[in-house]
């Protein structure tokens, strides 16, 4: 029962906690891809490029391009916690602030 017990539990950390660790890994490259898309303007559609995804596939096979919306998507989510953690900042430190930005 014992041996039983230990091999089911091996077997569910195998299975389903490994399955989490890969989905946490893609989900914190299509960050990285997406911060890097923005921070070096580049566009979107490099991460769909036959030579991009050739150099890629060299450095980690396991990690799988998103697609434009999906990016699109992640940068979304960054801006909002990104002015979430501004308007905080600027809300708990300041009493006063001016803001300027180039469009």
């Amino acid at each position: 029962m014992y041996n039983t017990q230990i091999s089911t539990q091996q077997h569910h950390l195998n299975s389903v906690h490994k399955e989490f660790e890969k989905e946490k890994l893609q989900y914190e490259l299509r960050n990285t891809l997406a911060d890097w898309l923005i921070t070096d303007s580049q566009p979107f559609n490099l991460a769909n490029e036959e030579e991009f995804l050739r150099i890629i596939n060299k450095l980690d096979s396991a990690f799988k391009p998103s697609c434009y919306v999906m990016i699109k998507k992640c940068i979304g989510y960054g801006y909002q916690a990104v002015f979430q953690a501004i308007k905080e900042m600027i809300t708990h430190t300041y009493d006063t602030a001016a803001i300027t930005t180039d469009l």
